[in-house]
């Protein structure tokens, strides 16, 4: 028969395990942490205005949300709950919230763990970041001054906005005067979505000083061109053979 270990014995357990423990009672006040907890705390004391991490036993769980009503809520009809949420604007935590039940199974309080996740959302957020910088490569060309920007894959709002302040960035700091626009390995979702900012590029590309050349328009973009009415101001060619060839004759690298 297993023997019922004393209240001494469960907060040893409680300590020596690594996740951050918080228990909080009925009226959502703060009465234990554990040792791991007490850390974390200190690590952000600055931040929640306290000068250790004994300062917030006996203070409401408020403190750690600015919209603590709706925190209450959840912790009274929502549990057992879970949620990722965003801390005094840098830290990121995984919260667990359940119900603590005493022998009788009365609820006298919650259980809340909080495990710190905020080195792997910035490691995911730079990954991402990456992975924005190599899905709009812009690249240079054997001919002076020039850039060659493919458009790979499919572009939403977002990539076209990441395209646009790089292409701004690399124009400006190297004195761009021409920029090619390879279409055709673009798959094309959403028509008009990709016709605006045919447009947009043009007029932007050209307020900064180079000349956009745009190759490999697919039939459905043209199609939906002429339906839309648009022209762009732009020279536009089949291949980028086409174009390299205007550009070396343009530079005086060939002759016509």
């Amino acid at each position: 028969m297993f023997n019922v270990i004393t209240q001494a014995e469960t907060l040893a357990v409680l300590n020596s395990i690594g996740e951050n423990i918080f228990i909080a009672d009925n009226d959502f006040q703060l009465v234990w942490m554990n040792n791991s907890a007490h850390q974390l705390l200190e690590e952000i004391k600055d931040d929640i205005h306290i000068s250790n991490s004994h300062d917030v036993l006996g203070k409401n769980l408020s403190i750690f949300h600015r919209n603590f009503n709706h925190q209450q809520h959840i912790l009274t009809h929502h549990l057992p709950y879970q949620t990722k949420i965003k801390l005094y604007g840098k830290y990121s935590a995984l919260l667990k919230v359940t119900r603590l039940k005493n022998e009788k199974n009365e609820e006298v309080g919650y259980i809340l763990t909080w495990d710190d996740v905020t080195a792997a959302e910035e490691e995911n957020e730079r990954q991402m970041s990456l992975l924005e910088q190599l899905s709009t490569p812009i690249l240079p060309m054997a001919v002076d001054d020039s850039l060659l920007v493919p458009l790979i894959g499919t572009y939403d709002s977002k990539r076209f906005d990441l395209l646009q302040q790089k292409l701004l960035n690399e124009c400006a700091k190297l004195g761009i005067e021409y920029v090619v626009f390879d279409f055709s390995a673009m798959i094309v979702e959403d028509h008009e979505l990709v016709v605006n900012q045919i447009a947009t590029i043009s007029e932007t590309v050209s307020l900064i000083g180079a000349e956009p050349i745009y190759v490999g328009f697919q039939i459905p973009l043209i199609k939906n061109l002429v339906a839309q009415k648009v022209k762009p101001e732009a020279k536009i060619y089949g291949s980028f053979k086409q174009a390299s060839t205007y550009l070396l004759k343009k530079t005086g690298y060939l002759s016509s």
